[in-house]
């Protein structure tokens, strides 16, 4: 199921951003599925869940479009506003908010390159 949602989401992405590094938007579908696999996050699922909304929705849902209807320049930036409003930092110890890509690849952090905080990420 999420090899195929993870595909169209990405086929999704790029027709409405342009092509960017496979391994960018593999980085953002890959932590869809961290969201909802890792047990670091199971306050955010039980968060998803009492709102009557099944975790990762509206992620899994549209999230080209999701990430479409979020101010910022790259991809990273939409995602964490998304993130800001979808309020999930607030329900975790662990990281939402995904660093730079510039920086991520710079300092060569293992999956996924979560951080807890993103307003000075340079």
């Amino acid at each position: 199921m999420f090899g195929e949602w993870a595909s169209r989401a990405i086929q999704d992405i790029e027709r409405k951003f342009g092509p960017h590094d496979e391994d960018r938007l593999l980085r953002i579908t890959g932590l869809v599925r961290h969201f909802i696999s890792n047990p670091d996050y199971a306050d955010l699922r039980d968060h998803a869940e009492g709102t009557q909304q099944t975790l990762p929705h509206p992620l899994v849902g549209d999230l080209a479009s999701q990430l479409v209807a979020q101010p910022g320049d790259t991809i990273e930036d939409r995602w964490n506003h998304l993130m800001d409003d979808l309020d999930f930092q607030q329900y975790t110890d662990s990281g939402v908010y995904l660093q730079s890509w510039a920086k991520y690849t710079e300092e060569k952090h293992g999956f996924p390159g979560v951080t807890t905080s993103w307003g000075d990420q340079g």
